[in-house]
């Protein structure tokens, strides 16, 4: 368990419609309140990965499509991170 928190690498597995993937392609869908909720949400996932980063710690994003159409990939990124960390 050590070996994890030595790496410091945080992986997010965000939701698309949540973390705001495409984000553009529904503002003209969405209510003014759906519209502010996104971009909050957004602005709060860049200062959480900065604050993380300025803390030491390597971050990976995983969008829930790309997880779900590739999953090996996503793993591989993993991997692929905690072995240059």
């Amino acid at each position: 368990m050590s070996f994890l928190f030595q790496k410091k690498v945080a992986v997010f597995v965000d939701g698309d419609f949540w973390h705001g993937r495409h984000h553009a392609n529904w503002l003209p869908a969405m209510s003014e309140f759906w519209r502010e909720k996104m971009a909050g949400n957004i602005l709060r996932d860049k200062r959480n990965c900065r604050k993380l980063r300025t803390l030491g710690w390597k971050t990976i994003r995983i969008w829930e499509s790309d997880a779900y159409d590739n999953l090996s990939k996503q793993v591989g990124r993993i991997e692929e991170k905690l072995k240059n960390t």
